[in-house]
Protein backbone atom coordinates (compact mmCIF):
# COMPACT_ATOMS: atom_id res chain seq x y z
CA UNK A 1 0.00 0.00 0.00
CA UNK A 2 2.75 2.14 0.89
CA UNK A 3 4.35 1.59 -2.07
CA UNK A 4 1.43 2.45 -4.11
CA UNK A 5 0.75 5.50 -2.22
CA UNK A 6 4.66 6.86 -3.16
CA UNK A 7 3.62 5.40 -7.07
CA UNK A 8 0.57 7.77 -7.15
CA UNK A 9 2.30 10.78 -5.54
CA UNK A 10 5.38 10.40 -7.77
CA UNK A 11 3.28 10.27 -10.61
CA UNK A 12 1.07 13.21 -9.57
CA UNK A 13 4.42 14.97 -8.78
CA UNK A 14 5.54 14.17 -12.59
CA UNK A 15 2.23 15.66 -13.81
CA UNK A 16 2.83 19.03 -11.87
CA UNK A 17 6.52 19.34 -13.36
CA UNK A 18 5.23 18.58 -16.93
CA UNK A 19 2.19 21.10 -16.17
CA UNK A 20 4.62 23.69 -15.18
CA UNK A 21 6.86 23.45 -18.14
CA UNK A 22 3.62 23.49 -20.30
CA UNK A 23 2.43 26.54 -19.07
CA UNK A 24 6.51 27.82 -19.01
CA UNK A 25 6.44 26.86 -22.70
CA UNK A 26 2.77 28.47 -24.06
CA UNK A 27 4.35 31.62 -21.91
CA UNK A 28 7.58 31.51 -23.90
CA UNK A 29 5.47 31.19 -27.16
CA UNK A 30 3.50 33.79 -26.34
CA UNK A 31 6.59 36.52 -25.55
CA UNK A 32 7.73 35.14 -28.71
CA UNK A 33 4.38 35.94 -30.85
CA UNK A 34 4.31 39.50 -29.27
CA UNK A 35 7.92 39.96 -30.68
CA UNK A 36 7.37 38.70 -34.21
CA UNK A 37 4.44 40.89 -34.54
CA UNK A 38 6.15 43.76 -33.60
CA UNK A 39 8.76 42.51 -36.47
CA UNK A 40 6.37 42.13 -38.66
CA UNK A 41 4.32 45.59 -38.57
CA UNK A 42 7.75 46.74 -38.80
CA UNK A 43 8.84 44.65 -42.24
CA UNK A 44 5.58 44.86 -43.49
CA UNK A 45 6.32 41.49 -44.98
CA UNK A 46 3.07 39.15 -45.41
CA UNK A 47 5.97 35.98 -46.51
CA UNK A 48 7.47 36.84 -43.09
CA UNK A 49 4.96 37.21 -40.82
CA UNK A 50 3.67 33.64 -42.23
CA UNK A 51 6.98 32.15 -41.77
CA UNK A 52 7.34 33.26 -38.45
CA UNK A 53 3.82 32.39 -37.13
CA UNK A 54 4.77 28.48 -38.74
CA UNK A 55 7.70 28.56 -36.96
CA UNK A 56 6.70 29.67 -33.65
CA UNK A 57 3.32 27.40 -33.96
CA UNK A 58 5.88 24.15 -34.41
CA UNK A 59 8.80 24.84 -32.01
CA UNK A 60 5.69 25.09 -29.28
CA UNK A 61 4.24 21.93 -30.52
CA UNK A 62 7.71 19.99 -30.95
CA UNK A 63 8.62 21.82 -27.47
CA UNK A 64 5.48 20.08 -25.89
CA UNK A 65 6.49 16.70 -27.34
CA UNK A 66 3.58 16.15 -29.17
CA UNK A 67 5.47 15.03 -31.78
CA UNK A 68 2.50 12.78 -33.78
CA UNK A 69 0.64 16.74 -34.03
CA UNK A 70 3.71 17.72 -35.66
CA UNK A 71 3.82 14.99 -38.18
CA UNK A 72 0.62 15.24 -39.05
CA UNK A 73 0.52 19.39 -39.32
CA UNK A 74 3.37 18.15 -41.97
CA UNK A 75 1.00 16.34 -44.39
CA UNK A 76 -1.46 19.64 -44.00
CA UNK A 77 1.73 21.97 -44.78
CA UNK A 78 2.65 19.63 -48.02
CA UNK A 79 -0.66 19.43 -49.12
CA UNK A 80 -1.78 23.31 -48.85
CA UNK A 81 1.66 25.04 -48.85
CA UNK A 82 4.66 23.03 -50.45
CA UNK A 83 1.24 21.34 -53.96
CA UNK A 84 -1.08 23.80 -53.56
CA UNK A 85 0.90 26.79 -52.89
CA UNK A 86 -2.16 28.58 -50.79
CA UNK A 87 0.95 31.00 -50.04
CA UNK A 88 3.08 32.11 -52.24
CA UNK A 89 6.61 30.88 -51.39
CA UNK A 90 9.58 32.97 -53.18
CA UNK A 91 11.17 30.88 -56.15
CA UNK A 92 8.16 28.32 -55.45
CA UNK A 93 10.29 25.79 -54.11
CA UNK A 94 8.08 22.69 -52.40
CA UNK A 95 10.72 22.37 -49.53
CA UNK A 96 8.24 23.72 -46.90
CA UNK A 97 7.19 20.07 -45.34
CA UNK A 98 10.47 18.34 -46.29
CA UNK A 99 12.20 21.28 -43.96
CA UNK A 100 9.99 20.92 -41.27
CA UNK A 101 10.36 16.85 -41.13
CA UNK A 102 13.94 17.16 -41.00
CA UNK A 103 13.62 19.54 -38.01
CA UNK A 104 11.39 16.95 -36.20
CA UNK A 105 13.53 14.13 -36.48
CA UNK A 106 16.85 16.37 -35.79
CA UNK A 107 14.81 17.35 -32.84
CA UNK A 108 13.29 13.94 -31.70
CA UNK A 109 17.56 12.61 -32.31
CA UNK A 110 19.25 15.00 -30.36
CA UNK A 111 16.65 15.55 -27.63
CA UNK A 112 16.19 11.69 -27.18
CA UNK A 113 16.18 10.33 -23.26
CA UNK A 114 15.64 7.33 -21.27
CA UNK A 115 12.05 8.04 -21.14
CA UNK A 116 12.26 9.05 -25.06
CA UNK A 117 14.53 6.99 -26.87
CA UNK A 118 15.60 7.29 -30.57
CA UNK A 119 13.64 4.06 -32.03
CA UNK A 120 15.57 2.03 -34.03
CA UNK A 121 14.32 2.83 -37.80
CA UNK A 122 14.05 -0.96 -39.76
CA UNK A 123 15.70 -0.89 -42.89
CA UNK A 124 17.32 2.30 -42.79
CA UNK A 125 20.31 0.99 -44.50
CA UNK A 126 18.41 0.01 -47.31
CA UNK A 127 17.17 3.77 -47.76
CA UNK A 128 20.71 5.09 -47.70
CA UNK A 129 21.23 3.03 -50.61
CA UNK A 130 17.53 3.61 -52.65
CA UNK A 131 18.94 7.36 -52.60
CA UNK A 132 22.22 7.16 -52.90
CA UNK A 133 21.43 4.83 -56.35
CA UNK A 134 18.80 7.40 -57.18
CA UNK A 135 20.83 10.36 -56.60
CA UNK A 136 23.50 8.53 -59.47
CA UNK A 137 20.22 9.20 -61.52
CA UNK A 138 20.04 12.89 -61.22
CA UNK A 139 22.51 14.31 -63.80
CA UNK A 140 20.99 11.95 -66.98
CA UNK A 141 17.89 14.86 -66.31
CA UNK A 142 16.61 17.31 -68.93
CA UNK A 143 16.70 19.80 -66.16
CA UNK A 144 19.25 19.40 -63.28
CA UNK A 145 16.10 21.35 -61.02
CA UNK A 146 13.71 18.72 -62.13
CA UNK A 147 16.21 16.19 -60.88
CA UNK A 148 16.31 17.43 -57.34
CA UNK A 149 13.45 18.30 -57.36
CA UNK A 150 11.41 14.63 -57.55
CA UNK A 151 15.10 13.44 -55.33
CA UNK A 152 14.12 16.42 -52.59
CA UNK A 153 9.84 16.08 -52.74
CA UNK A 154 9.18 12.38 -53.33
CA UNK A 155 12.15 10.16 -52.46
CA UNK A 156 13.93 12.07 -49.51
CA UNK A 157 10.41 12.81 -48.55
CA UNK A 158 9.30 9.37 -47.91
CA UNK A 159 12.39 8.12 -46.19
CA UNK A 160 12.35 11.31 -43.65
CA UNK A 161 7.92 10.37 -43.11
CA UNK A 162 9.12 6.71 -42.48
CA UNK A 163 11.68 8.24 -39.90
CA UNK A 164 9.20 10.44 -38.34
CA UNK A 165 5.93 7.79 -38.80
CA UNK A 166 8.49 4.73 -36.73
CA UNK A 167 9.36 7.42 -34.28
CA UNK A 168 6.01 9.36 -33.45
CA UNK A 169 4.10 5.76 -33.09
CA UNK A 170 5.98 4.78 -29.66
CA UNK A 171 2.45 3.31 -27.97
CA UNK A 172 -1.12 3.25 -29.30
CA UNK A 173 -1.91 6.81 -27.66
CA UNK A 174 0.13 8.51 -29.82
CA UNK A 175 -0.65 6.52 -32.45
CA UNK A 176 -4.28 7.17 -31.99
CA UNK A 177 -3.48 10.90 -31.82
CA UNK A 178 -1.94 10.95 -35.11
CA UNK A 179 -4.85 9.01 -36.60
CA UNK A 180 -6.96 12.04 -35.10
CA UNK A 181 -5.39 15.23 -36.57
CA UNK A 182 -5.33 13.11 -39.74
CA UNK A 183 -8.80 12.39 -40.20
CA UNK A 184 -9.52 15.78 -39.06
CA UNK A 185 -7.38 17.28 -41.41
CA UNK A 186 -9.15 14.27 -44.71
CA UNK A 187 -12.85 15.72 -43.21
CA UNK A 188 -12.00 19.58 -43.94
CA UNK A 189 -10.88 18.38 -47.20
CA UNK A 190 -13.59 16.48 -48.09
CA UNK A 191 -15.49 19.83 -46.91
CA UNK A 192 -13.57 21.27 -49.31
CA UNK A 193 -14.38 19.02 -52.16
CA UNK A 194 -17.94 18.21 -51.40
CA UNK A 195 -18.61 22.52 -52.00
CA UNK A 196 -16.09 22.14 -55.09
CA UNK A 197 -18.20 19.07 -56.67
CA UNK A 198 -21.96 20.08 -55.46
CA UNK A 199 -21.47 24.40 -56.24
CA UNK A 200 -18.86 24.70 -58.69
CA UNK A 201 -17.20 26.68 -55.84
CA UNK A 202 -13.77 26.28 -55.13
CA UNK A 203 -12.80 28.37 -52.14
CA UNK A 204 -9.57 29.96 -51.79
CA UNK A 205 -8.47 29.55 -55.59
CA UNK A 206 -5.71 31.38 -56.51
CA UNK A 207 -5.36 32.94 -59.89
CA UNK A 208 -2.66 30.36 -61.26
CA UNK A 209 -5.06 27.78 -60.26
CA UNK A 210 -8.54 29.12 -61.54
CA UNK A 211 -6.71 30.13 -64.83
CA UNK A 212 -5.21 26.28 -65.02
CA UNK A 213 -8.61 24.51 -64.17
CA UNK A 214 -9.77 26.86 -67.24
CA UNK A 215 -7.69 25.53 -68.83
CA UNK A 216 -8.12 21.52 -68.19
CA UNK A 217 -11.98 22.39 -68.29
CA UNK A 218 -12.51 21.60 -64.81
CA UNK A 219 -10.86 17.66 -65.91
CA UNK A 220 -14.74 17.53 -66.57
CA UNK A 221 -16.55 14.08 -67.81
CA UNK A 222 -19.11 13.09 -69.77
CA UNK A 223 -21.71 15.95 -70.03
CA UNK A 224 -19.34 18.36 -68.84
CA UNK A 225 -19.34 17.07 -65.19
CA UNK A 226 -16.65 18.84 -63.24
CA UNK A 227 -14.66 16.18 -60.63
CA UNK A 228 -13.33 17.96 -57.60
CA UNK A 229 -9.49 17.87 -57.01
CA UNK A 230 -9.89 20.31 -53.69
CA UNK A 231 -6.19 21.79 -53.08
CA UNK A 232 -4.51 18.66 -54.67
CA UNK A 233 -6.05 20.11 -58.42
CA UNK A 234 -6.13 16.79 -60.08
CA UNK A 235 -9.00 14.09 -59.14
CA UNK A 236 -7.30 11.19 -59.14
CA UNK A 237 -4.70 12.53 -56.70
CA UNK A 238 -7.64 13.65 -54.72
CA UNK A 239 -9.29 10.33 -54.71
CA UNK A 240 -5.96 8.42 -53.68
CA UNK A 241 -5.67 10.82 -50.26
CA UNK A 242 -9.61 10.40 -50.06
CA UNK A 243 -9.47 6.94 -50.66
CA UNK A 244 -6.34 5.87 -48.02
CA UNK A 245 -8.67 8.15 -45.49
CA UNK A 246 -12.14 6.42 -45.51
CA UNK A 247 -10.96 3.04 -43.50
CA UNK A 248 -8.58 5.17 -40.94
CA UNK A 249 -11.52 7.12 -39.96
CA UNK A 250 -13.84 4.10 -39.99
CA UNK A 251 -11.19 2.68 -37.53
CA UNK A 252 -11.57 5.60 -35.30
CA UNK A 253 -15.21 5.14 -35.34
CA UNK A 254 -14.45 1.81 -33.97
CA UNK A 255 -11.24 2.60 -31.93
CA UNK A 256 -12.15 5.37 -30.03
CA UNK A 257 -12.82 5.58 -26.41
CA UNK A 258 -15.95 7.32 -26.17
CA UNK A 259 -18.97 7.19 -27.83
CA UNK A 260 -19.16 10.96 -29.25
CA UNK A 261 -16.03 10.71 -30.40
CA UNK A 262 -16.65 7.34 -32.26
CA UNK A 263 -19.87 9.13 -34.07
CA UNK A 264 -17.54 11.81 -35.07
CA UNK A 265 -15.45 9.60 -36.68
CA UNK A 266 -18.09 8.27 -38.66
CA UNK A 267 -20.11 11.60 -39.69
CA UNK A 268 -16.13 12.49 -41.10
CA UNK A 269 -15.92 8.73 -42.76
CA UNK A 270 -19.41 9.76 -44.51
CA UNK A 271 -17.89 13.08 -45.48
CA UNK A 272 -15.21 11.34 -47.09
CA UNK A 273 -17.33 8.91 -48.89
CA UNK A 274 -19.25 11.66 -50.71
CA UNK A 275 -15.65 13.57 -51.12
CA UNK A 276 -14.54 10.58 -52.78
CA UNK A 277 -17.57 10.35 -54.97
CA UNK A 278 -17.03 14.35 -56.27
CA UNK A 279 -13.80 12.81 -57.46
CA UNK A 280 -15.10 10.51 -60.38
CA UNK A 281 -11.57 8.62 -60.04
CA UNK A 282 -12.12 5.21 -61.10
CA UNK A 283 -9.09 3.30 -60.16
CA UNK A 284 -9.80 4.93 -56.45
CA UNK A 285 -12.69 3.15 -56.59
CA UNK A 286 -11.87 -0.05 -57.55
CA UNK A 287 -9.02 0.35 -54.70
CA UNK A 288 -11.69 1.12 -52.08
CA UNK A 289 -13.48 -1.33 -52.90
CA UNK A 290 -11.20 -3.63 -52.03
CA UNK A 291 -10.06 -2.46 -49.09
CA UNK A 292 -13.54 -2.84 -48.16
CA UNK A 293 -12.87 -6.48 -48.41
CA UNK A 294 -9.47 -6.31 -46.78
CA UNK A 295 -10.72 -4.68 -43.78
CA UNK A 296 -14.63 -7.24 -43.37
CA UNK A 297 -11.73 -9.99 -43.92
CA UNK A 298 -8.86 -9.01 -41.80
CA UNK A 299 -10.40 -6.55 -39.23
CA UNK A 300 -14.29 -6.68 -38.84
CA UNK A 301 -15.52 -9.07 -36.42
CA UNK A 302 -18.85 -10.05 -35.67
CA UNK A 303 -21.74 -7.87 -35.60
CA UNK A 304 -19.34 -4.98 -36.75
CA UNK A 305 -19.34 -6.88 -40.06
CA UNK A 306 -22.64 -6.21 -40.50
CA UNK A 307 -22.80 -2.21 -39.16
CA UNK A 308 -20.39 -2.27 -41.78
CA UNK A 309 -22.03 -3.41 -45.00
CA UNK A 310 -25.30 -2.36 -44.24
CA UNK A 311 -23.87 1.21 -43.70
CA UNK A 312 -21.82 1.41 -46.56
CA UNK A 313 -24.87 -0.07 -48.43
CA UNK A 314 -27.00 2.96 -47.28
CA UNK A 315 -24.56 5.85 -47.68
CA UNK A 316 -24.58 4.68 -51.60
CA UNK A 317 -28.00 4.43 -51.93
CA UNK A 318 -27.90 7.94 -50.80
CA UNK A 319 -25.47 8.82 -52.70
CA UNK A 320 -27.50 8.10 -55.79
CA UNK A 321 -30.84 9.17 -54.64
CA UNK A 322 -29.22 12.39 -54.18
CA UNK A 323 -27.33 13.19 -57.08
CA UNK A 324 -28.91 10.96 -59.82
CA UNK A 325 -27.01 12.84 -62.69
CA UNK A 326 -23.82 12.44 -61.17
CA UNK A 327 -23.83 8.66 -60.77
CA UNK A 328 -24.52 8.63 -64.20
CA UNK A 329 -21.32 10.76 -65.25
CA UNK A 330 -19.52 8.33 -62.98
CA UNK A 331 -20.70 5.34 -64.52
CA UNK A 332 -20.06 6.55 -67.83
CA UNK A 333 -16.67 7.53 -66.99
CA UNK A 334 -16.33 3.84 -65.06
CA UNK A 335 -17.41 2.33 -68.68
CA UNK A 336 -14.88 4.45 -70.79
CA UNK A 337 -12.90 1.91 -72.27
CA UNK A 338 -10.50 4.36 -73.72
CA UNK A 339 -9.48 4.78 -69.80
CA UNK A 340 -8.11 1.53 -69.63
CA UNK A 341 -6.46 1.37 -72.93
CA UNK A 342 -4.42 4.63 -72.24
CA UNK A 343 -3.26 3.33 -68.85
CA UNK A 344 -2.24 -0.08 -70.38
CA UNK A 345 -0.28 1.74 -73.02
CA UNK A 346 0.94 4.08 -70.24
CA UNK A 347 2.12 0.59 -68.57
CA UNK A 348 3.94 -0.61 -71.40
CA UNK A 349 5.95 1.93 -72.36
CA UNK A 350 6.85 2.36 -68.91
CA UNK A 351 7.93 -1.38 -68.74
CA UNK A 352 9.80 -0.93 -72.64
CA UNK A 353 12.17 2.38 -70.60
CA UNK A 354 13.23 -0.43 -67.52
CA UNK A 355 14.25 -2.64 -70.45
CA UNK A 356 16.61 0.04 -71.88
CA UNK A 357 17.88 1.50 -68.73
CA UNK A 358 17.79 -1.17 -66.72
CA UNK A 359 20.32 0.07 -64.02
CA UNK A 360 20.76 3.68 -63.74
CA UNK A 361 16.78 4.43 -65.38
CA UNK A 362 16.17 7.45 -67.92
CA UNK A 363 16.81 10.22 -64.87
CA UNK A 364 14.71 11.58 -62.64
CA UNK A 365 12.15 14.09 -62.47
CA UNK A 366 8.74 14.57 -64.50
CA UNK A 367 10.10 16.30 -67.55
CA UNK A 368 12.63 14.30 -67.81
CA UNK A 369 10.25 10.99 -68.08
CA UNK A 370 8.08 13.11 -70.84
CA UNK A 371 11.01 13.78 -72.99
CA UNK A 372 13.10 11.36 -72.93
CA UNK A 373 10.10 7.84 -72.46
CA UNK A 374 8.32 9.66 -75.71
CA UNK A 375 10.44 7.30 -78.05
CA UNK A 376 9.53 4.44 -76.19
CA UNK A 377 5.91 5.27 -76.60
CA UNK A 378 3.69 2.63 -77.26
CA UNK A 379 0.49 3.09 -79.41
CA UNK A 380 -1.80 2.51 -76.93
CA UNK A 381 -0.57 5.28 -75.37
CA UNK A 382 -1.77 8.31 -77.68
CA UNK A 383 -0.36 10.95 -75.77
CA UNK A 384 3.34 11.94 -74.14
CA UNK A 385 3.19 11.33 -70.27
CA UNK A 386 5.26 12.43 -67.22
CA UNK A 387 5.33 9.24 -65.45
CA UNK A 388 3.88 5.33 -66.39
CA UNK A 389 0.71 6.02 -63.96
CA UNK A 390 2.18 3.51 -61.80
CA UNK A 391 4.42 4.11 -59.09
CA UNK A 392 6.33 0.64 -58.95
CA UNK A 393 7.28 1.19 -62.64
CA UNK A 394 7.83 4.90 -61.79
CA UNK A 395 10.69 4.05 -59.24
CA UNK A 396 12.26 1.27 -61.84
CA UNK A 397 12.15 3.56 -64.92
CA UNK A 398 12.92 6.56 -63.23
CA UNK A 399 15.98 5.71 -60.80
CA UNK A 400 17.03 2.10 -62.50
CA UNK A 401 15.87 -1.55 -61.62
CA UNK A 402 18.48 -1.90 -58.50
CA UNK A 403 16.18 0.88 -56.88
CA UNK A 404 13.63 0.34 -57.65
CA UNK A 405 13.52 -3.46 -56.12
CA UNK A 406 15.01 -2.05 -52.81
CA UNK A 407 12.22 0.73 -52.76
CA UNK A 408 10.04 -2.33 -53.59
CA UNK A 409 11.84 -4.28 -50.55
CA UNK A 410 11.57 -1.28 -48.19
CA UNK A 411 7.49 -0.86 -48.59
CA UNK A 412 7.02 -5.06 -48.03
CA UNK A 413 8.99 -4.83 -45.03
CA UNK A 414 6.58 -2.39 -43.54
CA UNK A 415 3.99 -4.07 -44.75
CA UNK A 416 4.67 -7.29 -43.01
CA UNK A 417 5.29 -5.45 -40.13
CA UNK A 418 2.10 -4.15 -39.98
CA UNK A 419 0.67 -7.57 -41.44
CA UNK A 420 2.16 -8.99 -38.41
CA UNK A 421 1.15 -6.05 -35.54
CA UNK A 422 -2.20 -6.31 -36.97
CA UNK A 423 -2.75 -9.84 -36.50
CA UNK A 424 -1.01 -10.03 -32.94
CA UNK A 425 -3.92 -7.15 -31.17
CA UNK A 426 -7.44 -7.42 -30.68
CA UNK A 427 -10.26 -5.06 -29.93
CA UNK A 428 -9.96 -1.06 -30.29
CA UNK A 429 -6.64 -1.19 -31.34
CA UNK A 430 -7.27 -3.69 -33.77
CA UNK A 431 -9.44 -1.16 -35.25
CA UNK A 432 -7.02 1.75 -35.24
CA UNK A 433 -4.28 -0.51 -36.53
CA UNK A 434 -6.60 -2.08 -39.00
CA UNK A 435 -7.79 1.36 -40.47
CA UNK A 436 -4.71 1.98 -41.56
CA UNK A 437 -2.99 -1.31 -42.70
CA UNK A 438 -6.54 -1.05 -44.92
CA UNK A 439 -5.47 2.41 -45.88
CA UNK A 440 -2.30 1.02 -47.08
CA UNK A 441 -3.96 -1.42 -49.26
CA UNK A 442 -6.02 0.85 -50.67
CA UNK A 443 -2.94 3.35 -51.94
CA UNK A 444 -0.55 -0.18 -52.76
CA UNK A 445 -4.28 -0.85 -55.46
CA UNK A 446 -4.55 2.40 -56.24
CA UNK A 447 -0.34 2.89 -57.35
CA UNK A 448 -1.14 0.03 -59.46
CA UNK A 449 -2.95 2.90 -62.31
CA UNK A 450 -1.55 5.96 -60.32
CA UNK A 451 1.47 7.13 -59.13
CA UNK A 452 0.02 6.72 -55.32
CA UNK A 453 3.41 6.20 -53.48
CA UNK A 454 5.19 8.56 -55.41
CA UNK A 455 3.37 11.67 -55.71
CA UNK A 456 5.07 14.39 -53.61
CA UNK A 457 1.89 15.57 -51.39
CA UNK A 458 0.70 12.24 -51.70
CA UNK A 459 3.74 10.33 -50.62
CA UNK A 460 3.81 12.38 -47.29
CA UNK A 461 0.93 10.75 -45.52
CA UNK A 462 1.74 7.25 -47.54
CA UNK A 463 5.11 6.89 -45.41
CA UNK A 464 4.11 8.59 -42.42
CA UNK A 465 1.39 5.37 -41.82
CA UNK A 466 4.19 3.18 -43.23
CA UNK A 467 6.64 4.02 -40.76
CA UNK A 468 4.00 4.31 -37.66
CA UNK A 469 2.72 0.54 -38.28
CA UNK A 470 6.54 -0.64 -38.82
CA UNK A 471 7.69 0.97 -35.96
CA UNK A 472 9.62 -1.43 -32.94
CA UNK A 473 7.89 1.15 -30.08
CA UNK A 474 4.82 0.29 -31.13
CA UNK A 475 5.08 -2.96 -31.34
CA UNK A 476 6.60 -3.68 -27.72
CA UNK A 477 3.92 -1.15 -26.22
CA UNK A 478 1.11 -3.55 -27.70
CA UNK A 479 3.09 -6.20 -26.68
CA UNK A 480 3.52 -4.85 -23.12
CA UNK A 481 -0.30 -4.36 -22.45
CA UNK A 482 -0.86 -7.85 -23.87
CA UNK A 483 1.24 -9.47 -21.31
CA UNK A 484 1.69 -7.07 -18.51
CA UNK A 485 -1.01 -6.26 -16.46
CA UNK A 486 -1.44 -5.83 -12.78
CA UNK A 487 -3.12 -8.71 -11.23
CA UNK A 488 -5.69 -7.06 -9.51
CA UNK A 489 -6.84 -5.30 -12.48
CA UNK A 490 -10.29 -6.31 -13.68
CA UNK A 491 -10.93 -8.31 -16.53
CA UNK A 492 -11.73 -6.31 -19.70
CA UNK A 493 -14.41 -7.29 -23.12
CA UNK A 494 -12.35 -8.22 -25.57
CA UNK A 495 -13.65 -5.09 -27.46
CA UNK A 496 -12.93 -2.51 -24.22
CA UNK A 497 -9.06 -3.59 -24.65
CA UNK A 498 -6.69 -0.96 -22.62
CA UNK A 499 -4.81 1.17 -24.70
CA UNK A 500 -3.90 4.10 -22.81
CA UNK A 501 -0.03 4.05 -23.09
CA UNK A 502 2.04 3.40 -20.04
CA UNK A 503 2.94 6.61 -17.88
CA UNK A 504 6.27 7.30 -16.96
CA UNK A 505 9.74 6.61 -17.77
CA UNK A 506 11.82 3.72 -19.44
CA UNK A 507 12.19 2.71 -15.52
CA UNK A 508 8.58 3.20 -14.79
CA UNK A 509 8.19 0.56 -17.68
CA UNK A 510 10.80 -1.82 -16.49
CA UNK A 511 9.44 -1.62 -12.85
CA UNK A 512 5.81 -2.73 -13.64
CA UNK A 513 6.74 -5.62 -15.81
CA UNK A 514 8.97 -6.85 -12.91
CA UNK A 515 5.89 -6.03 -10.64
CA UNK A 516 3.42 -8.34 -12.81
CA UNK A 517 5.62 -11.34 -13.32
CA UNK A 518 4.80 -12.86 -16.79
CA UNK A 519 5.39 -16.26 -17.49
CA UNK A 520 8.21 -17.28 -19.19
CA UNK A 521 5.46 -19.28 -21.86
CA UNK A 522 3.80 -15.74 -22.11
CA UNK A 523 7.02 -13.75 -23.03
CA UNK A 524 8.21 -16.43 -25.60
CA UNK A 525 4.54 -16.05 -27.17
CA UNK A 526 4.36 -12.55 -27.43
CA UNK A 527 7.99 -12.11 -28.99
CA UNK A 528 6.93 -15.56 -31.69
CA UNK A 529 3.83 -13.09 -32.94
CA UNK A 530 5.81 -10.04 -33.13
CA UNK A 531 9.02 -11.52 -34.90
Amino acid sequence: MRARASGANGLAANGMVRLGASIGLVGAAAAFSVGAGYVIGRSGSAYLGFALSVLTGFVLVALLRRDELVAASIVAVGIIIDDYQLVSIPGRLPLVGITFAGLLVAVLFVAQSPSRPWIRVPHLWLWVIVLALSALAIPHGVFLFDGLKYFATTLINSALLYVVGVQVARDLNRFRWLLIALGTFAALMAIHTIIQGASGIFLFITPQWAAWLNYKGGYSIGDGTARAGSFLINPDDNGVFMGMMLPILVGLAGGLPTRALRVAAALGAGLVLLALFFTYSNASWIAVGAGSVAYLVLVARGRTRVILVVGGVLAIVAIVVAFPQEFQALLAHATRTRELALRIGAWETGLRVIEANPILGLGLGYQTYTVYADPFRVPLQNVALSHPHNSYLEVAAMAGLPAGILWLAILGSAFWRGTRLLLSVHGRARALIGGVMVALIIVAVNSLATDGWTLAPQAIPDWLLLGAVASPALARALRSDATVAPASAPKLMSDEVEIAPPVGSAADLHDAAAASEPSVKQRLLADKALR
